[in-house]
C-alpha cells in the first residue's frame, strides 16, 4: 500500500549536522511577522525561487524549460535531471548509439532529492586518466518525463563524447536513431550549473537564480518513498527544496507553538543540509474530500544564505478562488 502524499510523485536522508561555534550569529531585534504565497499554479508548473530576507521570489521558472543540468563550478562534472518532470535514466553497458533501440533489461536511477552530489542518475560517467577527465563514451536512456498536465515526453539516448574542463559535448537522438544531433554545453561562469533543453535542442539561460540570494526552491521533485511492506516506490511530489549549495540548513520542530520559538530556542536545534529537509510532507491528501490539508503543528527553522535565522510554518495550499498550487507561509527572522 502506498502512504498518503502528494499526488504527483521518491529517500529521505537526514545529513544533520550541528553548528559550530563561529556558524552562530548575535542575537538581535526580531523581524515582523510576514505571510507571502509562492504561485507554482494549479498545475505546478512553475518552479519559485525564494528569498526569506527580503521577502520575495528571485526567480520563476517553467518547468519545462530544461532538461538536463551540467555541473559549471572548476572541477565540476556532473550532470542532473529536471526531477520535477519524474526524469529519469539509465545506462545501458555499450558506447554503440546504433546499438540502443528499446529499455529493455534497463535499471532506471533517478537524482537523489536530498542533494547529495555522488547519488545522481547519471553517476560518474567518466574515467580519471591522469589529471584528465575522460568520457567512458557510455550510451545512456533518458525519459524526459512528463508535462504539467500528465503527457509523457518520451525518450532520448545520449552519449558524453568529449569533456576538457570548460564545455560537454553531447550526442543524442530519438531511440529509433531519427534526429541524431550534437551539441557543446559550455560552463556558465558564477553559476553551479549550465542548463540544456533536449527537446528545444539548444542551451538554456536564466534558468537559476544567482548563487546567495535565494532560501527557497518551492517546485515538484521525485523522490524515494516507501510503501507500508518497505518496499520503495520512486513518486513525484510537490514542496520545498532548499538552497544547501549557499549553506542553507534546515531544522524541524513540532513541540513548540510558532509564537514561542524565539532565537535561543533555534539555536539549540540540531540543523541539516539535505536539500529536501522541509520537503512535501507537511500537507497531505485527503482523498475523501479531494482536497489537500496543511498539517498543523510543524514549525521549520531555516538558517539562511547570510547566516540569518527564520522561522516558518505553511497555512494553506491553495488560492483565493481554490486553486491549488498556491502554498501560503507565514514566516519571521529571529
Amino acid at each position: 500500500m502506498i502512504p498518503r502524499i502528494s499526488l504527483f510523485i521518491p529517500l529521505l536522508a537526514l545529513l544533520s549536522s550541528c553548528f559550530k561555534e563561529d556558524d552562530r550569529v548575535l542575537p538581535h531585534d526580531p523581524g515582523n511577522v510576514q505571510t507571502d504565497v509562492a504561485a507554482m499554479g494549479q498545475l505546478y508548473d512553475k518552479m519559485v525561487f525564494y528569498d526569506l530576507g527580503t521577502a520575495s521570489p528571485v526567480l520563476e521558472k517553467g518547468k519545462m524549460d530544461w532538461d538536463l543540468a551540467f555541473g559549471s563550478g572548476p572541477g565540476e562534472w556532473r550532470i542532473w535531471l529536471n526531477t520535477s518532470r519524474f526524469m529519469k535514466v539509465a545506462a545501458t553497458g555499450t558506447t554503440d548509439m546504433s546499438m540502443v533501440k528499446d529499455t529493455v533489461g534497463l535499471t532506471w536511477r533517478f537524482d537523489k532529492s536530498d542533494g547529495d552530489p555522488d547519488s545522481t542518475g547519471f553517476g560518474t560517467w567518466f574515467d580519471l586518466v591522469g589529471t584528465d577527465t575522460m568520457s567512458k563514451q557510455e550510451v545512456y536512456v533518458i525519459d524526459l518525463g512528463f508535462t504539467s498536465t500528465g503527457t509523457p515526453l518520451g525518450l532520448r539516448k545520449l552519449k558524453v563524447t568529449g569533456y576538457d574542463g570548460t564545455a560537454y559535448t553531447i550526442t543524442y537522438a530519438r531511440l529509433d536513431g531519427t534526429d541524431e544531433r550534437q551539441a557543446k554545453v559550455n560552463k556558465v561562469q558564477d553559476l553551479p550549473m549550465a542548463f540544456f533543453s533536449l527537446i528545444n535542442h539548444q542551451a538554456v539561460s536564466g534558468a537559476w537564480p544567482v548563487p546567495g540570494t535565494w532560501d527557497l526552491w518551492f517546485t515538484q521533485y521525485t523522490t524515494l518513498l516507501y510503501t507500508n511492506e518497505g518496499d520503495p516506490y520512486p513518486y513525484i511530489v510537490t514542496g520545498v527544496l532548499t538552497n544547501y549549495r549557499d549553506g542553507v540548513k534546515v531544522a524541524v520542530d513540532t513541540t513548540q507553538e510558532f509564537a514561542a520559538i524565539d532565537f535561543d530556542f533555534a539555536q539549540g536545534l540540531e540543523y541539516s543540509t539535505a536539500a529536501d529537509r522541509i520537503g512535501y510532507d507537511w500537507k497531505w491528501y485527503d482523498f475523501n474530500a479531494t482536497s489537500y490539508t496543511v498539517l498543523p503543528g510543524i514549525n521549520y527553522l531555516v538558517r539562511t544564505t547570510e547566516g540569518y535565522f527564520f522561522k516558518l510554518r505553511f497555512i494553506g495550499f491553495y488560492n483565493q478562488q481554490g486553486e491549488k498550487g498556491y502554498p501560503t507561509f507565514e514566516f519571521q527572522q529571529l
